[in-house]
């Protein structure tokens, strides 16, 4: 057992607002201290000024920003970071950046142990194909576990050379206490501040990525349910600007409100009758979970990932990338008796509870740990 063990996470994570993934790096550390072992947190540059940084810091959690350089830089600084301790030390990394640094690094470190966490799907493009298969057939070689947050991520990463017997699928969790169930009056307050009103359906999808994430699926439906006869409207999230030639008739109709980005996802689905998962392509999909963990049912793209997070949870309805089949899911949805959709909520929120709790995620994560230790890794 290694009892002085060092845990570094490192991501290229800048987010404004904490959203999933700084939870998730909160609960890594209590399930970390809880053994003894010391925590770090490693950041890129831009983070100094984000609320969820100071708050980080406040808390006592050592963190750390990186240098502004690419991986050769970013390789010799986080060298001399271990250096400045010489302990068995395991470099978790998210998000891409830091996964060579951390593993050329650990090169010059008999005692440290790299894994890779991959979030993202990994794109069809040839440089990027290029690219990964040199990542994962050569320097994942270096790397102790490679975990894939969905099954996509897992099957491309293999596809790529990644080494199998060393990659695993490792969902993520969610904060279930901050995404607690809204009540009635919740929901009516949420619409009143947003000008909503009662009359109209309201779909909810986040876009930042518009054509990955579903955005043009998303208007042909509402379309579509409009030419039904349905008094729908959408609500549409973090949208980037070159989405204004289409977003803008559908907002003079008003049948569309733009929103920007916000941490309260919460008051979001409280106004939202259902969430609007469209994409094409997805690493996990972690927007419906939580948005059935609030009370908001789902629709849903037929795709792997999605398939794969939301199995067994019955608020969620699954329809082909077709606007109407997505408009036959909603109008299925939207006429489910209230008795039928709060139970399929409850029986959701039970199994979200059991297996996308952070206190869930964080006993996994420990299993893991302990595992790499017990097989000597660590």
């Amino acid at each position: 057992m290694t009892e002085d063990l060092r845990v570094v996470h490192l991501a290229a994570y800048g987010g404004t607002y904490a959203g999933s993934f700084i939870p998730l790096l909160e609960a890594s550390r209590r399930a970390c201290e809880a053994q003894g072992w010391s925590f770090e947190a490693v950041f890129t540059p831009g983070v100094e000024g984000r609320r969820w940084f100071a708050e980080l810091r406040a808390a006592g959690v050592r963190v750390h920003v990186g240098p502004p350089a690419g991986i050769r830089g970013a390789t010799a600084w986080l060298a001399g970071l271990l250096a400045q301790e010489r302990t068995p030390t395991l470099l978790h990394t998210h998000f891409s950046y830091w996964d060579l640094p951390a593993a050329l690094t650990a090169l010059r470190f008999e005692q440290a142990t790299v894994v890779w966490h991959l979030h993202s799907f990994l794109t069809d493009e040839a440089l990027a194909r290029g690219r990964n298969l040199v990542r994962f057939a050569v320097i994942g070689r270096l790397v102790d576990r490679i975990l894939c947050v969905g099954p996509e991520v897992y099957y491309k990463a293999i596809a790529r050379r990644a080494p199998a017997e060393r990659t695993q699928v490792f969902p993520v969790g969610i904060d279930t206490h901050r995404l607690s169930p809204v009540s009635a009056a919740e929901r009516r307050a949420a619409r009143t501040r947003m000008g909503l009103g009662d009359r109209s359906a309201v779909l909810l999808l986040f876009g930042r990525d518009w054509e990955q994430k579903g955005g043009p699926l998303l208007l042909a439906t509402l379309r579509e349910l409009r030419a039904r006869g349905r008094d729908v409207i959408a609500i549409v999230v973090d949208v980037p600007a070159e989405t204004d030639t289409e977003l803008a008739p559908l907002e003079l109709a008003g049948l569309v409100r733009r929103m920007p980005p916000t941490d309260g996802a919460r008051e979001l689905f409280a106004a939202a009758d259902i969430f609007v998962a469209a994409s094409v392509v997805e690493g996990m999909g972690l927007a419906p979970i939580e948005a059935m963990a609030c009370g908001t049912p789902v629709v849903a793209s037929d795709v792997p990932s999605l398939r794969y997070t939301a199995a067994g949870l019955s608020a969620c309805r699954f329809a082909p990338r077709l606007p109407t089949a997505f408009a036959d899911a909603i109008e299925a949805e939207l006429d489910a008796g209230a008795p039928d959709r709060d139970a399929r909520l409850a029986q959701s929120r039970t199994a979200i509870l059991r297996t996308y709790s952070l206190e869930g995620w964080s006993e996994r994560l420990l299993s893991l740990y302990l595992e790499l230790i017990a097989t000597g890794s660590v």
